[in-house]
């Protein structure tokens, strides 16, 4: 008599499981992606502090100081702030990206919650309903084997009196 519980939503279920394990999965490139930028602009500036202190080790020795080789150097450094500069743009754009994502992640994670929370409102019905149908067939099994000769028994009883 037991039945199966099965859930009508349940591709609903998956597609959206599955929707959300997409966005996470993208949401782990993006993080990548961003780590990769982030490393990028740390090599930047760490070229950018290594040239500026070569230069000051060089002008430091007497007779040492050369004009082109100055110019050469604050157009070096001009140009590894740029690059920074340009690093910090994509990073703060991909954090953006990265955020919204994040977003649409934590709201595709409420709905897979909601269809969650419905199957196990289903299912406990289901097994109330089951239970209950159970429980009546127990009883209806009872009293027909037990019913008839009490009744008899209680009509006879009260005729007596």
């Amino acid at each position: 008599m037991s039945k199966r519980f099965r859930y009508a939503l349940q591709p609903v279920l998956l597609a959206r499981t599955w929707a959300l394990d997409a966005l996470k999965l993208e949401l782990g490139e993006r993080n990548a992606s961003l780590a990769e930028l982030e490393q990028q602009r740390r090599a930047i500036e760490h070229e950018s502090a290594a040239v500026n202190q070569a230069w000051h080790q060089q002008s430091k020795v007497a007779g040492n100081f050369n004009v082109d080789g100055f110019a050469t150097v604050i157009a070096y450094l001009g140009q590894l702030g740029g690059q920074a500069q340009r690093k910090g743009e994509e990073i703060a754009l991909a954090a953006s990206e990265r955020d919204q994502l994040i977003e649409r992640i934590v709201a595709e994670q409420r709905g897979v919650e909601a269809v969650e929370e419905h199957r196990d409102k289903m299912f406990a019905e289901f097994r109330k309903e089951e239970n209950s149908a159970q429980f009546k067939a127990a009883d209806d099994h009872w009293s027909t084997l037990h019913g008839t000769g009490h009744d008899h028994g209680v009509e006879k009883h009260e005729q007596q009196f």
